[in-house]
């Protein structure tokens, strides 16, 4: 007695537990249906019609088992029929409203991985020309350092003014400050080298810090690994197949998981229930005879 009243617990709690994670998969049905509709609405007050009869119509499928299972008992046959073809309507509606709702979700996350990818990219590009005109440049020497020497060259005593004063900086080819502002000429060169090199490495950090931003975004270089792996696998059984096919599957297989789930998951958890329940009636029945 005991055994069979624990066995009745454990039943009970399987069956609620059951019923609960249906209800949950008819509530992300009847939403996804809900929005969906909602947005080919005209208006506000379109989308809220349409959107309510979509979602109303999913919660009355999962219903529909249960009535075509009672029909079937008291053989019903027309009732049996509506509720077979109704069933079919519904999950219809609510699977290609699955689809485009997953089919957009996917659409829009790869755009954002491509969007990854693509940035990553052209920092890394950006990054190996940034360190190959680096190691072209070489070690160069601290501006100040340079514009200091280039002062002191300017400043050289020529008579009785300086080589800056005399050639303008050197911006005047003169004979006298020649040998000077070749040696002026060499300094702003590798001024310009040295602001260059100081540019460029503060741009390279700037990459390297976007680079450490993105994370693992774009790391796999493809938009879409699930469908690169399944691709893969598809071709390693021998499955001739590309990837439009396989997302398509993929689109597939998620309506599936909500409709089946939503559709049939409360008349499959509730099956202990009833067996018990027919039993019963089958026992009293024999039990009256």
């Amino acid at each position: 007695m005991r055994a069979t009243t624990e066995n009745k617990l454990i039943t009970n709690a399987l069956v609620l537990g059951g019923i609960l994670l249906s209800l949950g998969l008819i509530a992300v049905s009847a939403a996804l249906n809900f929005r969906m509709a909602y947005r080919m609405g005209g208006t506000e007050l379109d989308g809220w019609v349409y959107g309510s009869g979509a979602a109303i119509a999913d919660g009355l499928k999962a219903l529909l088992p249960f009535f075509v299972w009672w029909a079937w008992r008291k053989r019903e046959w027309l009732a049996v029929g509506a509720g077979v073809v109704l069933f079919v309507v519904f999950t219809a509606y609510s699977f290609t409203a699955g689809m485009g709702y997953v089919a957009k979700l996917r659409a829009f996350s790869e755009g954002v991985r491509a969007s990854a990818v693509e940035t990553r990219a052209g920092l890394r590009d950006e990054e190996s020309r940034i360190e190959a005109r680096l190691e072209k440049l070489g070690v160069q020497r601290g501006e100040e350092e340079i514009s200091a020497e280039l002062e002191a060259v300017f400043a050289r005593v020529l008579g009785k003014t300086t080589v800056g004063a005399y050639s303008e900086n050197c911006t005047l080819a003169r004979n006298w400050s020649r040998h000077s502002c070749a040696k002026a000429a060499e300094l702003r060169q590798e001024l310009a080298r040295a602001m260059e090199a100081a540019e460029l490495e503060g741009r390279l950090h700037d990459v390297r810090g976007e680079l450490r931003g993105l994370g693992s975004r774009g790391a796999g270089d493809v938009a879409d690994p699930q469908l690169v792996a399944l691709e893969g696998m598809a071709q390693e059984l021998g499955l001739h197949t590309d990837r439009n096919r396989v997302r398509l599957a993929l689109l597939v297989l998620v309506g599936l998981l909500f409709e089946l789930g939503s559709g049939l998951g409360l008349y499959v958890s509730t099956v202990p229930w009833r067996g018990e329940g027919s039993a019963g009636v089958t026992g009293n029945g024999r039990g009256g005879e």
